[in-house]
């Protein structure tokens, strides 16, 4: 029986807080620990009451960040509904969304999702149960693409206030919906939305443990899977509504599939996936408005064909990937061709052998590898994106960044000046990007910019080690070095992006300071005079 009341009863509160992934991961007493140092003994902090006051009252929203990493609950009282912003904020982050997010990873299907806001928007108790999911996994995720002076400008409060209730609302209508036992592609198109976003958002989240479920469920609902036709069943036309459907499935696998190799290379191990487990293919180079979530008219023939039945029926339809054009899905489909093509090159020698692909081991073999993949997708994408527009521009220099990092490092040959100029191309050119198209870029900020930022450290602090130079353009050339790498590190600070990335800026913060201590060494020994 559930308590109709939109703040827990006393019966309600002595129900207590279950995490979402108990079964799979358990936090542990660091939780607790970090509740203890705020104040709070590890009882209150994981109250009923504590939540609920904290996350459903608006005004008294406080950083409850450590312990509501994975916080979801089966307080079925607690009104989610209370956690929605106003139909004007509504439609103001829907937009962030469409602006920041959609072009980037093409999760959902935006003109039918739209369609369902209109009719669900001016009274949120009237959405589906998934539907209002996915709107708070859109939430969440367009809260993550905005600064916190956006935040504050838009919503009368910070970025974190604001990340922690919709986190907290998005689970809470995952764990009601058994999505664990019951998916449905509109609840893991939610849970994957929010998987792709929280490693940047200033929140914890195991995101392995994220990973591992988002490929259980998307197994268990088939969408890594493409089935041919029976041929001994009745000719079925495809619909509007049937491709769109299958396209989604193909989208939401192949970005499954991308999270795959981005989450291994952060973490440096092995992506999970292995090939021959799965063979759906790529989505098709169309835009969004070529579909139709709601339409049962068949499916119409492309410009210059006439209507063949035999060639639109049902899992039999394999348009040829038009590539001949730029459309919404060239950036995503730009992104998945690389880290489908790095799962090839970037990762052991056994993963290698399992898939069956071949071990890359010299430098040289890597290096011809990327230049094939950056003349495969300069035919298929690139040069289709030369359109004088910003988002054919950041098509184009994403992939070329993205490829430009991988080259890098494997022509890095130790702290010599043509190392020391590559990382110094590299980084200039993500810092240059990000400036330009902030509103996009923030979602490699970590996978390029900071990674880079990194080899760059590493790099001054091995010129440093060294005798002295002599050579005056060489010496220039450092200097412009270190002055990228201080200006860098000093805009991260300002961004706080220790609290988005910890790990990754503990060691920025380390080498840094390492480098700096080198430095001083290198000018003592060599007599020169600091700058």
């Amino acid at each position: 029986m559930k308590c109709d009341r939109k703040r827990p009863c006393s019966s309600c509160a002595s129900s207590g807080i279950e995490c979402l992934y108990t079964n799979v991961e358990n936090p542990g007493a660091e939780q607790a620990g970090e509740s203890e140092a705020d104040g709070l003994s590890s009882n209150e902090a994981t109250h009923p009451q504590y939540i609920a006051a904290t996350l459903v009252d608006k005004t008294s929203v406080t950083d409850v960040r450590n312990q509501s990493t994975l916080l979801a609950s089966d307080l079925f009282s607690t009104s989610v509904t209370l956690l929605h912003p106003s139909v004007p904020q509504i439609w103001l982050l829907w937009h962030t969304y469409l602006r920041n997010v959609d072009p980037l990873y093409k999760i959902l299907h935006a003109p039918s999702f739209e369609r369902l806001l209109l009719r669900g928007v001016q009274d949120v108790q009237t959405l589906n149960a998934n539907v209002e999911t996915l709107l708070f996994a859109v939430y969440f995720a367009g809260i993550v693409s905005s600064t916190n002076e956006d935040c504050l400008a838009k919503f009368n409060e910070t970025k974190l206030v604001l990340l922690n209730r919709y986190r907290y609302a998005l689970e809470t209508c995952l764990k009601r919906s058994a999505f664990l036992d019951k998916p449905q592609l509109t609840s893991l198109q939610a849970f994957v939305l929010y998987t792709t976003t929280v490693p940047d958002a200033p929140v914890a989240a195991p995101t392995d443990t994220l990973l591992a479920l988002a490929i259980h469920l998307a197994m268990k609902l088939d969408i890594h899977q493409d089935y041919a036709r029976d041929q001994q069943q009745p000719l079925v036309l495809v619909t509007l509504a049937d491709k769109t459907e299958s396209e989604l499935r193909r989208r939401l696998w192949w970005h499954i599939l991308t999270l795959d190799v981005l989450t291994a290379e952060r973490a440096g191990t092995d992506p999970r996936i292995i090939e021959g487990t799965w063979n759906a293919r790529p989505p098709d180079n169309i835009d969004d408005e070529e579909l139709d979530a709601d339409s049962q008219l068949p499916l119409p023939p492309r410009p210059g064909e006439t209507f063949d039945p035999d060639t639109h029926a049902m899992h039999d339809y394999a348009t040829a990937h038009d590539q001949g054009r730029r459309t919404d899905m060239s950036y995503a489909l730009t992104r998945m061709e690389i880290f489908h093509s790095l799962r090839r090159h970037n990762f052991s020698e056994q993963f290698c052998k399992i898939n069956r692909y071949e071990y890359l081991s010299s430098p040289a073999s890597r290096i011809q590898f990327l230049d094939d993949l950056v003349r495969k997708l300069n035919m298929k994408y690139l040069q289709h994106c030369q359109r004088n527009d910003m988002f054919s521009f950041v098509v184009r220099n994403v992939a070329k960044v993205i490829l430009s990092k991988h080259l890098m490092l494997n022509k890095r040959t130790g702290p010599t000046p043509e190392s020391l100029h590559n990382c110094v191309q590299v980084l200039e050119a993500a810092v240059g990007l990000r400036r330009a198209h902030a509103r996009w870029i923030w979602s490699l900020r970590s996978y390029v910019e900071l990674e880079v930022l990194e080899v760059l450290l590493h790099c001054l602090t091995g010129i440093w080690a060294e005798p002295a130079h002599g050579d005056s353009e060489y010496e220039a050339q450092i200097q412009h070095a270190r002055a990228l790498a201080q200006a860098t590190v000093q805009r991260g600070r300002d961004d706080d992006l220790r609290s988005c990335y910890p790990d990754q800026w503990e060691r920025i913060e380390a080498l840094q300071k390492k480098s700096e201590e080198r430095r001083a060494e290198y000018l003592i020994t060599s007599g020169a005079t600091a700058t």
